[in-house]
């Protein structure tokens, strides 16, 4: 049985799905006339088809709804403390007593879509007078209704006349001087490798060119599917070239792509997300939680950092509580490893993990189909200083991608045609070159740290204090203060204690 309940402006309706084991659906629907809040329509759903199933005296149930409030209350994993919601809870709990077995299982609203189209029907039609409506037959539709076949148009790829012009040498037809020309110019920049066209780029690397079948599969692969990260218009097309493909509207067409692409943010229960980099390769390791206790961080550093990675040497924490108490210190002592917290006067020691924090925000404010399943889609990408991908430092080599096997790039095609063991030969180089890249790396991050340390040290003025100089203290506000933003920046005057201080002021 799956169950949902909508509310809108036209009012709140409820919706469930009976399944017999053989495959029949028996769905029901109701179109509530009493106002009510979404959590009770989510009660008053499961509530409909627990009655549906003892009418047709079901004895085996299996229950899912997407409402992790309905499910998780009935299971006694979260408290019942609103008053109308413990009324449905208890009248929930004496209609499962008719079933010999009985399960609560929560499904995504991705997997509940048909009680979900049930219960937004009914929310948002004005009915008069009961109507009796028998079960739907859904079938598919494959093909248009007015013709049994469709013919597509001879629609030729964008760069059929260059792949022509360097088989045959031969110009397309009605081409006048100036197109000739043209063509002419166009075909150095391109290579034909038997039926497959290549444009050689400025760093000599040679991008498959792909017709826009393929590209839209890519773009939208890549931007949205099972690793897309959501980036813009611009990386985007970056990171296709990376991947060895090109086409000639390439940045156009990513640019509208991502503008058309409406999605919002999502919360289902799960508030906060923990959030774990490595300081040099910048590898992310992040899980969501309801709540971040004492018990969830350490199962996070044992699950997620020590069983995948081994144990680190430092790790680097604010000052909040559940990140310092007796069961992370008893952690950090049984594996040996020197635990760190990150000074309020000093906060950019832990800006790694801050910057991350900020686009795995971003990006999942662009991801979530609803409220309901961001948890689920903690899929996030980072931009590093470092010069190269996080899996390139980690692993020694890039990423594959489901579409790069499905559409083969460049790489795909060179390392198929590889015999088994000369595959893990160029394996083995590419973890000896491992180092070079990662200390090139290193040079990368600490140039780029420079280079941010210089622009921000630009309106910096150094003064020198000696001893009996009257200074005025900055006010550091750890506490919150009652004055808020009218409170004073500085403190009284006072005398420096030290022979000689250099400080800085801005």
């Amino acid at each position: 049985m799956y169950f949902d309940g909508a509310v809108n402006s036209t009012g709140p309706g409820i919706g469930t799905v009976l399944i017999s084991p053989d495959g029949r659906y028996y769905p029901v629907a109701v179109k509530v006339n009493f106002s009510c809040t979404n959590n009770v329509a989510e009660y008053e759903a499961c509530i409909l088809g627990l009655q549906a199933a003892i009418d047709f005296k079901v004895k085996e149930l299996e229950v899912f709804g997407d409402s992790m409030l309905t499910i998780f209350q009935k299971l006694g994993q979260w408290k019942t403390k609103d008053a109308k919601l413990v009324l449905c809870c208890g009248y929930l709990e004496e209609l499962t007593e008719n079933f010999e077995k009985i399960s609560f299982t929560y499904t995504p609203r991705m997997k509940n879509q048909f009680a979900d189209t049930l219960a937004t029907l009914t929310s948002m039609v004005s009915i008069t007078k009961e109507n009796l409506i028998e079960p739907l037959e859904i079938e598919i539709a494959r093909s248009l209704a007015h013709c049994d076949a469709i013919e597509a148009i001879d629609a030729k790829p964008w760069y059929e006349d260059i792949k022509n012009f360097l088989q045959t040498s031969q110009y397309p037809p009605f081409a006048d001087r100036r197109d000739r020309k043209k063509l002419r110019r166009l075909a150095i920049h391109y290579f034909l490798s038997g039926e497959t066209l290549y444009r050689r780029s400025f760093d000599a690397t040679l991008l498959q060119c792909i017709d826009e079948h393929e590209a839209r599969r890519l773009t939208e692969e890549v931007h949205r599917g099972s690793c897309g990260p959501y980036m813009n218009g611009l990386m985007l097309a970056k990171k296709l070239m990376r991947l060895g493909y090109y086409w000639s509207t390439m940045k156009t067409d990513c640019v509208k792509d991502v503008r058309h692409c409406h999605l919002c943010q999502a919360s289902n229960g799960h508030l906060f997300i923990l959030v774990a980099i490595d300081y040099f390769t910048k590898w992310i390791e992040a899980i969501t939680l309801a709540s971040i206790s004492t018990k969830a961080v350490s199962r996070f550093l044992k699950r997620y950092i020590i069983a995948r990675y081994g144990v680190p040497a430092t790790i680097i924490t604010d000052n909040a509580k559940n990140l310092n108490n007796k069961i992370i210190d008893e952690l950090c002592a049984q594996f040996k490893i020197l635990h760190r917290n990150s000074t309020p006067y000093s906060p950019q020691m832990n800006s790694a993990v801050e910057a991350a924090n900020k686009n795995i925000k971003k990006i999942i404010e662009k991801i979530t189909v609803n409220y309901k399943d961001w948890h689920e889609m903690l899929t996030y990408a980072h931009r590093t200083s470092t010069g190269a991908t996080p899996n390139s430092l980690v692993y020694g080599m890039e990423a594959v991608l489901q579409i790069e096997v499905e559409i083969p790039s460049m790489r795909i095609f060179s390392e198929t045609k590889l015999e088994e063991a000369k595959w893990a030969k160029q394996r083995y180089e590419q973890l000896n070159l491992i180092d070079e890249r990662r200390l090139k790396a290193l040079c990368h991050g600490q140039c780029y740290q420079r280079r941010m340390a210089r622009a921000f040290k630009a309106k910096v003025r150094h003064r020198k204090f000696n001893l009996g100089d009257l200074v005025l203290r900055k006010v550091l506000l750890v506490e919150p203060d009652s004055q808020g933003k009218f409170s004073y920046k500085y403190d009284e005057l006072s005398l420096s204690g030290r022979p000689s201080l250099e400080g800085q002021s801005s």
